[in-house]
Formats: structure tokens, sequence, C-alpha cells
């Protein structure tokens, strides 16, 4: 009886470790100019450079390719979204959650 009341004990820590939450998110984005003139792919022009995402958890930097596309992960927490070449980008923040993908488009204004 005693190796039962053991098992069932070692089980349901199992189980409840395998419930909690998921230790990262990720993020998958592009970075691009807005405002300028029109570009052959609808005004938009990516940009090559850096996007870090700061906060509370720590701080990630995610260098972007050619077609400003940027993907990584990272702690779940807010962060405070900064670019390369830009001094106010849009949205400012961003929230990841644990064990999902979050879709980010940064933007920087170049009027």
């Amino acid at each position: 009886m005693r190796r039962l009341a053991v098992a069932l004990t070692l089980g349901l820590a199992v189980l409840a470790a395998g419930c909690g939450s998921p230790s990262q998110g990720t993020v998958k984005g592009v970075y691009e100019e807005v405002g300028g003139p029109p570009m052959h792919n609808h005004g938009l022009h990516y940009i090559s450079g850096t996007v870090t995402l700061s906060g509370e958890p720590g701080s990630y930097r995610f260098k972007t390719n050619a077609a400003g596309r940027f993907e990584g992960s990272l702690a779940p927490g807010e962060y405070r979204v900064t670019g390369s070449f830009c001094n106010n980008p849009f949205p400012s923040s961003v929230i990841i959650r644990g064990g999902e993908v979050t879709h980010l488009t940064v933007g920087c204004s170049i009027r």
C-alpha cells in the first residue's frame, strides 16, 4: 500500500511538472520603413538591421535579414521594442507568452 501511495505521489508530481507554463515564447517578425516614396513592394522598404526587445525578463537582439525578417526564442514577458536606425519604432511594446508564437511587424516612420 505504501508503494502505491509513493507511486501515485511521484506520478502526480511528474504530471504537474508537465502542466506548467512553457519557459519560452517565439517572436517572428519583420522590420520595415513606412512613409517614404512608393516602392515596388507596396510602399514598404525592409530594414536590414537589429530589433531589440528589452524588459524585466532580459534583453534580446534579433538581426534582420535582407527582407527585414527576424525570428527567435525569448522568455515570456512585456518588452520595449527598439530598432536600429529608428528613434521611434511602432509598436513601442509587445507581450510574449510562453509556448506561443508572437507575430510582430516593427515599423519605422521616415517622415
